[in-house]
């Protein structure tokens, strides 16, 4: 069975028999980071890292279990001696491999990463604005990963957080995305959130009027520049933050976060100290599943791509209608529901289910 029929077939088989299958999965395989960026913390963190038969026996896990694609995560991931190797196992095991890195190491490590399906940059504007989040000299560090990563024949994207240094240069940040040749996803700084207590403004927020201004500027220029990533309705849900704004979750059933020591959550934005602990390395990958609990949905979807992938695996519009209240309570609109959830489907690409990360 090919790789799309493989995802959408689970995933019909997924929805029909709840049945948790780990299509997508968001491994963090260390704390540590080379940088020390303004909305992030994970830097001033101590990592005691898995080891890397760890790592493979919880991939093998995985795979046995269904997934379909594995994203790469940290801290910075590059910082890891052993991630060519684990690449290579995950490739060996019939899954799709992306790594998000923030591109400093990336030209030295290379040569590591031959079969890695798709490297996903952060950058958050020109030179000024990166330098002012990110530190001096990591704009032209990404400007050359990119170009390297593209001359190794990778598949190439870029993360850009919308926050109060850069939301009146979003603009900017598509155009450059354009003229690099790599798509960027937007969406706004906020923090870790839980389901129980609404969290989502961060110190490096953008002003609420100005950010939503932004997005349908984002909007706007989609029509014409297809290097801006986000669909069309992941836009429309971000246009409510921070506004609390439900939407379908599938957190737990179709994706779960690792963590650097093995611990297994339904999502990686809930507040962690909060849920059960699910450590996959006593229990493996199977009865871990088994014994995770599903989010069951929060008010504070923020993550672009999450968001899109939950709108993906919701495949009944009329199911969404009434029960999934947008921002002000009221009930979505069932032909934008309709609408936007048939054009997702077909915009999201199954067949690249590393972007919907």
């Amino acid at each position: 069975m090919n790789k799309k029929l493989q995802f959408a077939t689970s995933v019909v088989r997924g929805r029909l028999s709840g049945k948790k299958i780990p299509l997508i999965v968001g491994f963090e395989l260390t704390q540590l980071c080379n940088l020390s960026c303004d909305y992030c913390d994970v830097w001033a963190k101590q990592s005691q890292d898995l080891d890397t038969d760890q790592v493979k026996e919880i991939i093998t896990g995985l795979a046995e279990a269904g997934v379909y694609s594995i994203n790469f995560d940290g801290g910075e991931v590059l910082m890891r001696k052993d991630i060519g190797e684990i690449v290579d196992h995950t490739h060996s095991e019939g899954v799709l491999v992306n790594l998000n890195s923030n591109g400093v190491l990336f030209p030295r490590r290379v040569h590591l990463l031959k079969n890695l399906n798709k490297v996903k940059f952060s950058l958050d504007g020109p030179e000024d604005v990166n330098g002012g989040v990110r530190g001096k000299g990591i704009y032209s560090a990404v400007i050359k990963a990119v170009k390297c990563a593209k001359e190794n024949g990778m598949a190439v994207g870029l993360s850009t957080v919308i926050s109060r240094r850069n939301v009146d240069r979003v603009m900017e940040m598509a155009e450059m995305a354009r003229e690099l040749q790599a798509e960027v996803v937007f969406q706004p700084c906020s923090n870790q959130v839980d389901t129980d207590v609404g969290v989502n403004q961060h110190d490096e927020s953008p002003p609420v009027e100005l950010y939503r201004k932004a997005i349908r500027k984002l909007m706007g220029a989609k029509k014409t520049n297809p290097y801006i990533g986000n669909r069309m309705v992941g836009f429309k849900h971000l246009l409510e933050w921070p506004r609390p704004t439900y939407i379908p979750c599938y957190a737990g059933q179709f994706y779960v976060t690792i963590n650097h020591r093995g611990k297994m959550y339904s999502c990686g934005r809930l507040d962690r100290n909060r849920l059960p602990i699910v450590d996959v390395t006593k229990l493996g990958v199977r009865k871990g599943l088994e014994e995770l609990q599903l989010a069951g949905g929060c008010g504070h979807c923020w993550c672009a791509r999450r968001a899109e992938s939950n709108f993906l695996f919701h495949l009944s519009p009329s199911a969404m209608v009434g029960r999934y209240p947008y921002g002000n309570g009221k009930a979505a609109d069932p032909k934008f529901v309709d609408t936007a959830l048939r054009k997702s489907a077909m915009l999201l690409e199954i067949d690249k289910g590393q972007r919907l990360l």
